[in-house]
């Protein structure tokens, strides 16, 4: 009956999406200079779909930020192409020169590898049928990333959820396009956002706890800000603000409740999340760390300073100061912020960042480094770990129990705008009830904004003038554009208009403080 069954299920061919001019290329040269080996041809096009599609799933694979070389396993590959000729098909995309290979980057496994440029264009789709040697392995992939072990009843109600999301992808791609034609995105971001949007009209989706860190991995989490205003329905976004800071306060309390300054009463007790069942590991480990350093340096904090800190964190204002003391800007800030928690100490390149951060916060910055000093990811992942904690197994869980089911990016939340203030009432609950204290959240109410194009090419412009060291005013940057789109087409709510540079004062506020 089984095999009946399974007999009679249809086999749906695979969509892939190439660069136009990198499939021709590949074309013209198996005619005219075919490999010396017996090649598949779909292998070729696994591979050039694949280092698109893998950043659709990670948005950290890329090695550097400024190179778009990528860092891809060697074991992946192996586990779709399981004939052992990978190396070959791989070799010979570098051969003919549509990959480029950085052959001294090896970690883990992984090399990075990107297009080269000039095989770059807008993409087209290619089908990978049933018969195909690698369309099982392909399937087996996809259905690892979306299955999870013992699956709580509200993570499966937020699973079959998010697989009927509604998007529009039609107005979405023009506002891509838009974008690409107007120099705020390069081709290779085109090509990677657009197969992010084109994997919601293939329902190509996955949905996964991470094991490392247990977030929600899913299409949503690498969707850039300004595209998941196409999500059709009608939802508000709510952002923690501050989120890796003001959960820092968990470690900083904890720290607090045992330490010499325990005549300091903390604004809550850490020790809340030990008892429960569900708690992430790698929070309880990290625990047992922060104790064993409470025991080696129990004078390492300032008790001013932390208050000073969490205040800060619970307004969603610690930028604000190191903007304010050290004269920085708000991107510089949360860099300082990032780079002092997340990289390693060991890390040259971040030497002066974590110099500024210890003038504002001294102790904070020794306490931080002394975490690190064995095994520094491990701050990083408890940090993700309570993240997810709170927003998926506690603010998530209960609003499924009431009927609303989230869409979860991490540390904001996706819900229907008419469903917003019971969520905000749920959001306070669990905040109040770990932290003692409501933090500061941004809301936004998802649609297509006329002014995200130009938002983005302002702000690019600014960082380029900030570079230079120039400071302008409104009409000076209008008269150093040249009034040059004053004929551009821009997104407005599904249709593109023309907009005179009148009506982009608005930003001018934007301008004055970036400037």
């Amino acid at each position: 009956m089984k095999t009946k069954q399974a007999a009679g299920r249809k086999k749906n061919p695979l969509k892939r999406y190439v660069s136009e001019l990198a499939l021709k290329h590949l074309e013209l040269s198996l005619h005219n200079n075919p490999p010396t080996f017996k090649y598949t041809y779909d292998y070729f096009i696994f591979f050039l779909d694949i280092f698109y599609r893998l950043e659709t799933n990670n948005k950290n694979l890329r090695i550097k930020e400024d190179s778009n070389y990528a860092a891809h396993s060697c074991e992946y590959f192996k586990s779709v192409i399981t004939d052992g000729t990978y190396a070959k098909h791989r070799n010979y995309l570098k051969k003919i020169g549509i990959l480029l290979v950085d052959w001294g980057y090896k970690e883990n496994e992984a090399m990075g590898y990107k297009y080269n440029p000039t095989y770059e264009s807008n993409l087209v789709t290619v089908m990978i049928q049933p018969d195909s040697p690698i369309w099982k392995n392909i399937i087996q992939n996809s259905n690892n990333k979306r299955s999870h072990k013992a699956k709580a009843p509200f993570f499966k109600s937020m699973e079959m959820a998010f697989r009927d999301i509604d998007y529009d992808y039609k107005s979405a791609e023009e506002f891509l396009l838009q974008q690409h034609k107007n120099g705020v995105i390069t081709t290779t971001e085109l090509s990677v956002r657009h197969l992010c949007i084109k994997r919601f009209v293939d329902r190509d989706f996955f949905f996964k706890r991470n094991d490392t860190n247990y977030r929600i991995d899913s299409n949503l989490t690498n969707l850039k800000r300004e595209l998941k205003n196409f999500i059709i329905g009608g939802y508000t976004c709510i952002d923690l603000r501050n989120s890796q800071p003001f959960l820092f306060n968990y470690i900083l309390n904890l720290y607090l409740t045992q330490s010499s300054l325990s005549t300091y009463n903390p604004p809550f007790n850490p020790y809340s999340f030990c008892s429960e069942n569900n708690m992430p590991k790698p929070l309880k480990l990290f625990i047992d760390k922060v104790v064993q350093l409470l025991i080696k340096r129990p004078n390492l904090l300032n008790k001013k300073e932390i208050e000073r800190w969490f205040e800060a964190t619970s307004k969603g204002k610690l930028y604000e100061i190191f903007m304010d003391e050290l004269g920085v800007d708000r991107d510089k800030a949360k860099e300082l912020m990032l780079c002092v928690m997340y990289s390693p100490n060991s890390s040259k390149i971040y030497k002066d960042d974590k110099k500024l951060f210890c003038k504002v916060f001294p102790t904070i910055g020794k306490f931080i480094f002394h975490l690190k000093e064995s095994k520094y990811k491990e701050l990083s992942i408890a940090m993700q770990s309570l993240e997810s904690h709170i927003f998926i197994d506690n603010i998530s869980q209960r609003l499924v129990e009431l009927g609303i089911i989230p869409y979860t990016i991490h540390d904001s939340l996706i819900v229907k705008s008419t469903d917003l203030e019971k969520t905000i009432a749920v959001v306070e609950e669990v905040f109040l009830k770990y932290f003692n204290v409501m933090p500061s959240f941004e809301r936004k109410e998802l649609k297509p904004d006329s002014r995200d194009v130009i938002r983005a090419l302002t702000e690019k412009q600014v960082v380029k003038e900030k570079k230079k060291k120039k400071i302008f005013r409104m009409d000076e940057y209008l008269e150093f554009q040249d009034l040059k789109r004053q004929n551009e087409y821009y997104f407005i709510e599904g249709e593109f208009v023309t907009l005179h540079p009148c009506d982009i004062w608005e930003i001018n506020d934007f301008i004055k403080n970036s400037a």
